[in-house]
């Protein structure tokens, strides 16, 4: 009958009733910390390597974004190959070529964006080395000189070239010294020689102790053999 159908309903309400009064004995955030105490040694060996990734592929970055920047100054300085160094009437003599011009702001972009996100010895990682690059590349451009040829205006433009790095280079703190740049402008300022003057001086230095004083053999025959395209010039040229 309906009475005792009612019974057994009473006693199944009563379990439910103590189960749920026992389970919310052990309230649901508790159960939670538990369950990540657990799983804590588990977490931490996940983060340590996932900080240890992060690690690697920051250091990549570092890595990619130092070896852009020496492209970027193989890549602009190699527009000397590509421009007169003679007398031009449309040139600006006065100024420094167009494609250093760039590759100055570029690299003063660059160095003011990455000084105000990393630290101080991370940016000096990326720009270490760039002024000794930049000056062996200009002192290695000058077989490169279209058509083999320059005059006093080239000679001129291109010691405005070196001076307009060397600035850029001070304005970022960068420049350990200034003689590496003023040893391309005398390198440079040996054009304006003739090449029995230039022989002359050679001497002059090694009687005074060593032309590595001022210029190394390899500059000395680069320079007489651009002045002297049809005579390909040796070491043994020059003897003590």
């Amino acid at each position: 009958n309906i009475h005792e159908l009612g019974k057994p309903r009473a006693k199944k309400a009563e379990d439910d009733t103590k189960d749920h009064s026992s389970s919310s004995a052990v309230p649901y955030k508790v159960k939670v910390q538990q369950a990540l105490l657990t799983k804590l040694p588990d977490i931490v060996v996940d983060m340590r390597k996932y900080a240890e990734e992060f690690r690697r592929h920051a250091d990549l970055c570092l890595l990619a974004l130092r070896t852009e920047l020496r492209l970027w100054i193989f890549c602009y300085l190699d527009f000397i190959r590509g421009v007169p160094y003679i007398y031009v009437p449309e040139l600006n003599y006065e100024r420094a070529d167009v494609f250093v011009t760039d590759i100055n702001k570029y690299l003063s972009q660059a160095h003011e964006t990455l000084s105000f996100y990393l630290p101080a010895e991370k940016v000096n990682y990326l720009f270490a080395g760039l002024p000794g690059l930049t000056t062996q590349i200009l002192l290695n451009s000058l077989p490169k000189i279209r058509d083999g040829k320059i005059d006093k205006f080239g000679i001129g433009r291109m010691k405005r070239n070196t001076s307009a790095l060397q600035a850029n280079f001070q304005n970022m703190n960068i420049l350990t010294s200034e003689e590496e740049f003023e040893h391309v402008k005398k390198f440079y300022s040996l054009l304006e020689l003739k090449t029995q003057e230039i022989m002359s001086q050679v001497q002059k230095e090694i009687s005074e102790g060593g032309i590595a004083n001022t210029f190394s053999f390899d500059e000395i025959i680069k320079v007489l053999e651009f002045l002297s395209p049809n005579k390909k010039l040796q070491p043994t040229i020059v003897k003590y």
